[in-house]
């Protein structure tokens, strides 16, 4: 009969078991070459995708835009990751060599001016769709309320206050008690 295998042991309640324990995280100072490079080229395709969407939004083509999206949310994903190991050790980036940090500083500057005119376009997209659906609904209750006769038709002088009406009776309601 075979037994279970033990769990990990839980440094906070002490180590009971013969294996060592696992080494602290290090601090990661410095990047090899290709990984700045991996950085720049993530950057650069990142904006790449934030530049199509903004020739989508400027067709007005939905459905490419949606299909784009999946693969800019993986980007931002990976991007994000990246950005909080550099901003934890922000040495990173000072031990890169010169011209690795001036191109990285040229295309982040380049995805930040597509981002921001990126957001304003989608701001603008939500803006106008926002618009159009409240002129639909808008319509619809006119519509509706033409039709209809209610309290909320002002215009059909039937129920205006202090006039008779043999479909809306008067109702008053005894505040005192």
């Amino acid at each position: 009969m075979k037994s279970a295998p033990k769990p990990p042991a839980d440094p906070a309640r002490g180590n009971n078991s013969k294996t060592p324990a696992a080494p602290a995280e290090k601090s990661i100072s410095t990047l090899a070459p290709s990984q700045y490079e991996a950085l720049i080229q993530l950057i650069k395709e990142f904006t790449g995708v934030l530049e199509t969407e903004i020739q989508l939004l400027g067709k007005r083509d939905i459905k490419s835009i949606a299909e784009l999206l999946p693969r800019k949310l993986r980007l931002l994903s990976t991007y994000q990751a990246n950005m909080k190991v550099i901003s934890a050790n922000p040495e990173v980036l000072k031990s890169a060599p010169v011209e690795t940090r001036a191109m990285l500083k040229s295309v982040s500057q380049k995805l930040d001016a597509t981002a921001t005119k990126n957001a304003k376009l989608l701001k603008g997209a939500l803006m106008a769709t926002k618009r159009i659906v409240s002129n639909v609904m808008g319509s619809i209750r006119e519509e509706t309320l033409a039709k209809t006769p209610s309290y909320a038709n002002t215009r059909n002088p039937r129920l205006a206050r202090n006039k008779y009406s043999p479909t809306c009776p008067a109702v008053a309601i005894r505040t005192s008690a």
